[in-house]
């Protein structure tokens, strides 16, 4: 018998009151025999370290919200696709068919009846910001770089197909909001450990000309279920939350409540939404945050250019009608002056984050090895590393 010495990191972390339950599902799933069970258990145990508790296992889940259609100027959309390439020509008829089936919405002085019946219903796409989208969508073509067996990089990716959808969704907006490309956050450690970095971020500022992001993405490498980013964008999105609320002088409960940070996780031509929202424990005396994954998803590369054109509109109108206006919430918060003393620090414990950020890794497997595993225990110590020793024949 061979006698096989392996250290499992063993972490304890503090119990906050009022979420006994949730501490005793993740017990549950730890004890189970079934390896998803075990992976859902260090997964939202990883999330504890960072004070995020996952919504759906809250049961403080909130349903996909309701969009409005996409709306553009169907005649001007059409002139700018009519000075491009040939390639760009089937977008027409397929843009006709669902103003017909009204999927999308048309805007033009020859519609103004049906336009005043649908402006509750309609989101106007101004058409530099439609143009550019479908451009995006129609001319990316991943089989173009992926001969000889290679793969669409992710520098590609970027640059070919999300860049000009998310800048313009966010620079050309009714209210405009600047993003940035790999958008860094100065965690404790000063751009050494501490540091990380999202791939792109839109943000907001104070009076000070500080940078709060209120939305942040990652592009993931590969299969979801081995990349590790979901981890990565926990760690982004409660430090800048925790930015947010201690650079505010004072806030109301409900100003608290109302913030929203949002996040995406992107593969490929395929985003998957997120947002992660402050929630006071049952005493109300510390914050901790609620994240509702994969609130919205959208892909703009499937085998149909029909669904790709609805899709890419859709998810315009998401990002402006829902990030966007969070984002005006988050500028309202952290540009408010109010005669009150006491900080939001000062008046709730906010959480305690780690001082190393989480780095982006890609697992050549589905599950973590055995002997590589973290063991997470609810009790409120420190870190600690112990030697496990397991035998095999």
């Amino acid at each position: 018998m061979q006698i096989e010495t392996n250290f499992n990191e063993i972490i304890n972390i503090p119990i906050i009151a009022g979420f006994e339950y949730y501490y005793k599902y993740l017990d549950d799933k730890k004890k189970s025999h079934i390896e998803d069970d075990k992976q859902v258990y260090r997964h939202l145990s990883e999330f504890l370290l960072w004070s995020v508790f996952d919504s759906r296992v809250l049961k403080q889940g909130s349903p996909a919200p309701i969009l409005p259609r996409p709306k553009i100027d169907f005649a001007a959309v059409k002139i700018h696709l009519k000075d491009y390439s040939q390639k760009l020509s089937p977008a027409i008829p397929i843009l006709e068919l669902l103003t017909k089936d009204k999927i999308i919405g048309v805007d033009s002085m020859l519609d103004w009846v049906p336009n005043i019946l649908s402006a509750n219903t309609d989101f106007k796409i101004d058409t530099h910001t439609a143009v550019s989208a479908l451009i995006s969508v129609l001319h990316y073509d991943p089989k173009a770089c992926c001969r000889n067996g290679n793969q669409a990089s992710e520098t590609q990716v970027k640059i070919e197909l999300w860049a000009p959808i998310l800048s313009s969704s966010f620079q050309l907006g009714e209210n405009h909001f600047q993003p940035i490309w790999e958008f860094y956050h100065l965690l404790p450690g000063n751009c050494m450990e501490g540091s990380s970095r999202s791939d792109f971020a839109s943000v907001v500022t104070n009076q000070n000309h500080v940078q709060f992001p209120f939305f942040i993405v990652e592009f993931e490498k590969g299969s979801s279920e081995n990349h590790k980013d979901f981890a990565v964008i926990v760690c982004e999105a409660t430090f800048e939350l925790n930015r947010i609320l201690t650079n505010r002088q004072n806030g109301l409960d409900k100003e608290i409540l109302q913030i929203a940070l949002h996040t995406a996780l992107i593969q490929d031509t395929r985003i998957s939404f997120g947002t992660f929202r402050p929630i006071f424990n049952d005493e109300k005396t510390a914050i901790v945050y609620k994240y509702h994954r994969n609130v919205k998803s959208f892909d703009i590369g499937t085998t149909n250019t029909a669904t790709n054109i609805q899709n890419v509109l859709e998810m315009i109108v998401y990002l402006r009608k829902v990030v966007c206006e969070d984002g005006l919430v988050v500028k309202k918060f952290i540009q408010s002056n109010d005669n009150q003393n006491s900080t939001v620090s000062q008046r709730f414990a906010l959480p305690k984050l780690p001082n190393k950020a989480l780095v982006s890794r890609t697992s050549k497997t589905k599950y973590t090895p055995k002997h590589a595993r973290k063991i997470f225990n609810f009790t409120g110590k420190r870190h600690q590393k112990v030697m496990m020793r397991s035998s095999s024949n």
